[in-house]
């Protein structure tokens, strides 16, 4: 007698019985109740080492973004007490404290919102979706980010396709994205590097339409293979490799995707989201 293990269509192994002569139906009737028991028993486990693991992670998680506030916290601190000691300070010093102190700020608020995404599950996209402008979301983030590039000397080139409409989509998750993607980019640039951002709606026959935003930079390149999936490629730091989780988790729970792609003078990351016209 051979009895298939399963769960909600899915065959999760089988069972083999063997005796000399046939079964009756109540042996039948046992064996199956039996192997329904131990379905239930292996979906469970499974279910219950894959929460273990997301708890791992999440502390994980919980404990690199700990670490990393430390960073720009002990910085903006630093540079406050300038500011407060420094009675003969020169305007352009004055102006590079306080550069680095917002360039801190925005670093603090990526990796705040990142925890936040981690802690708390996000909407569906459509429970929340509306029309986003996503040429205006990228130079918003790119002003943003605009001191660290500054920090850095980076010159930023942006190349938006004139013809991209808005999108029905989430705008926050949209947002932390492409926060995440250049404050990596700054992370890895070299010292007046370049980074370059771009977004354009892309066709294929027979496929949807998506939108493709990419953010390349000049830094270390990354040993990946072109097509990488973007979190196991980001070899550099737990930072990098958090952040780049946080835009893997978002773009799939948009039904998008999110790769890295080795370079020849550096690395690209792209991310792609599902088009959908707005009424």
């Amino acid at each position: 007698m051979i009895v298939p293990i399963k769960r909600e269509h899915i065959v999760l192994g089988i069972v083999v019985l063997k005796r000399p002569g046939s079964f009756t139906a109540e042996q039948q009737d046992l064996v199956e109740r039996v192997v329904a028991r131990a379905a239930v028993a292996i979906e469970n486990a499974r279910l219950y080492a894959a929460v273990r693991a997301a708890d791992r992670a999440k502390s994980e998680f919980v404990g690199v973004v700990a670490h990393d506030l430390k960073v720009p916290m002990t910085s903006i601190l630093g540079y406050s007490d300038l500011l407060a000691r420094g009675s003969g300070l020169r305007e352009e010093q004055v102006n590079r404290y306080l550069q680095r102190i917002d360039a801190n700020l925005m670093r603090m608020r990526v990796m705040l919102d990142n925890l936040l995404t981690v802690l708390a599950q996000p909407e569906h996209p459509d429970r929340s979706a509306r029309g986003v402008d996503v040429s205006r979301v990228i130079r918003d983030a790119v002003d943003r980010t605009l001191p660290q590039f500054n920090e850095k000397g980076l010159a930023v080139h942006v190349a938006i396709d004139d013809l991209l409409p808005p999108m029905f989509a989430h705008p926050d998750s949209v947002t932390r994205i492409i926060d995440n993607l250049l404050v990596n980019a700054t992370q890895r640039s070299p010292q007046g590097g370049d980074v370059r951002v771009s977004a354009a709606l892309k066709s294929a026959p027979g496929d949807e339409d998506t939108v493709m935003i990419s953010v390349t930079d000049h830094g270390r390149r990354l040993p990946a293979l072109p097509g990488a999936d973007a979190a196991d490629a980001a070899d550099v730091d737990a930072s990098t490799r958090v952040a780049l989780r946080i835009v893997k988790f978002l773009a799939e729970h948009h039904g998008g995707s999110a790769w890295a792609e080795s370079l020849p003078a550096g690395t690209g990351f792209h991310v792609t989201l599902p088009f959908r016209r707005t009424a």
